[in-house]
């Protein structure tokens, strides 16, 4: 289950207060647009991309998520997008479109929600897969944690709210040093490699294992460590992360901002860390902001939040 921590140290200024309270501020209401293919800075010279601010694509109509804690794009149709809640909800994923309507909700079999906390969609040897982690840990109580992934069922255009099965295969992954509390799962689209971040306020910790298969166990290493840039702490904390399908950027959503790092084609995942994010794009009026992914065609960000029927916001690259 994803909680707030609790803020003990530097006494809260006049500015962090002002801050928290924009960023629990509402939005707009929803329009419907279709994701083809953040305030954001202007465009940057050396990585050539710009962003626009974050517009509202839709309202989540569905009243049964409440805590939305991971998205991840369909990698067998456009404009179609997976959720899930994080702990103690039912397994099952929803495919819900760019109006805001389930399509679709697929129970997973042979595993259980404990705290599910991100989710990564990807096409390995020409195979759609959703990822699903269940790597939550408040109390850091867990020395392992279990992912979970499905061939990606496909989504009838006229479906509405259609009830699929499938059965999963899990691996788990043990820390290297320790329980970890991590909402930020990835996968690496060249090789299927899992990587996880963890939630700190100070630094953060990037783990990696490469899939054992199914019913298997791998031991995680710590590749990175990297510090979000903010002075007020709990802006720092990680809460959902995603590879783009070009595999040089990462977007890493913390409970103020959406973060993206950058770096030449061919670099591997964790040396991404290794310079300051290129981006930091506010997202204002998400109360419990926890779930990122990239659109399917890698161009755009979209991120939303916990609550009864909170907004899905995109980013739209704008070059």
């Amino acid at each position: 289950m994803s909680r707030f921590p609790r803020l003990v140290a530097p006494a809260v200024t006049a500015f962090s207060i002002l801050a928290l309270l924009v960023g629990l501020s509402s939005l707009e209401a929803c329009s419907n647009e279709d994701p083809p293919t953040t305030a954001g800075p202007p465009e940057d010279s050396l990585h050539g991309m710009a962003y626009a601010a974050p517009a509202t694509l839709c309202t989540i109509a569905d009243v049964r998520l409440t805590e939305i804690s991971g998205i991840a794009p369909s990698r067998l149709r456009d404009g179609l997008y997976w959720f899930h809640n994080d702990s103690g909800g039912d397994a099952a994923l929803f495919a819900i479109d760019t109006t805001g309507v389930t399509r679709a909700v697929c129970t997973l079999t042979g595993t259980t929600n404990r705290d599910w906390e991100d989710l990564a969609s990807v096409v390995l040897e020409g195979k759609a897969w959703l990822y699903v982690g269940d790597i939550g840990d408040n109390d850091k109580k867990y020395s392992s944690v279990t992912v979970s992934r499905i061939p990606e069922p496909p989504v009838g255009t006229e479906w509405r709210d259609s009830a699929l099965v499938a059965a999963a295969e899990s691996a788990v992954f043990r820390y290297p040093d320790g329980a970890r509390d991590c909402e930020a799962l990835m996968v690496d689209p060249r090789d299927g490699r899992i990587f996880l971040l963890d939630k700190s306020g100070t630094s953060c910790g990037v783990y990696a294992a490469s899939w054992p298969g199914n019913g298997n166990e791998a031991e995680l290493q710590r590749v990175a460590t990297f510090r979000p840039p903010f002075e007020f702490s709990l802006w720092r904390l990680v809460t959902g992360a995603d590879i783009n399908p070009d595999t040089r950027r990462v977007a890493v959503r913390t409970y103020s901002t959406v973060l993206e790092y950058v770096a030449p084609a061919g670099t591997a995942p964790a040396a991404l860390f290794d310079s300051t994010a290129a981006f930091s794009i506010s997202t204002p009026g998400l109360t419990q902001a926890e779930a990122v992914c990239y659109s399917r065609d890698g161009r755009d960000i979209l991120t939303t939040s916990e609550g009864v029927n909170p907004p899905l916001l995109i980013i739209r690259r704008t070059e």
